[in-house]
């Protein structure tokens, strides 16, 4: 472009051209067991936050599971959900997690 030059070029690429559909649910009970399940989960995170530094200063290089706001290490992420599932069968909004084997330092840096 030249100084002074008012003309822009513009280019445009297509990735893909097929449509995104998403459904929303609209059964009343669908809805609400979502909710429910989100409330569990909502749960079991917040209780983790409040454990995590703790839990990880014992538990590097293993898997927890958290449900009912109680976690399940195990040597993988299948075992210890199965652990969870096992105690809390009625928990849907339980989550695993993997401790590092050794703590790393965190360098947050804006990329230009």
């Amino acid at each position: 472009m030249v100084a002074g030059d008012n003309k822009m070029v513009r280019t445009a690429r297509v990735v893909d051209s097929t449509p995104t559909l998403l459904d929303s649910p609209t059964d009343t009970v669908e809805i609400e067991q979502s909710r429910a399940r989100r409330a569990q989960y909502d749960r079991n995170w917040k209780w983790f936050q409040t454990q995590i530094v703790e839990l990880g200063k014992t538990h590097f290089a293993r898997y927890v599971c958290v449900a009912g706001e109680q976690a399940f290490f195990a040597d993988s992420a299948e075992e210890a959900a199965s652990l969870a599932r096992t105690a809390h069968p009625e928990d849907f909004g339980r989550f695993v997690y993997y401790f590092p084997t050794h703590r790393l330092a965190r360098v947050h840096a804006h990329y230009r």
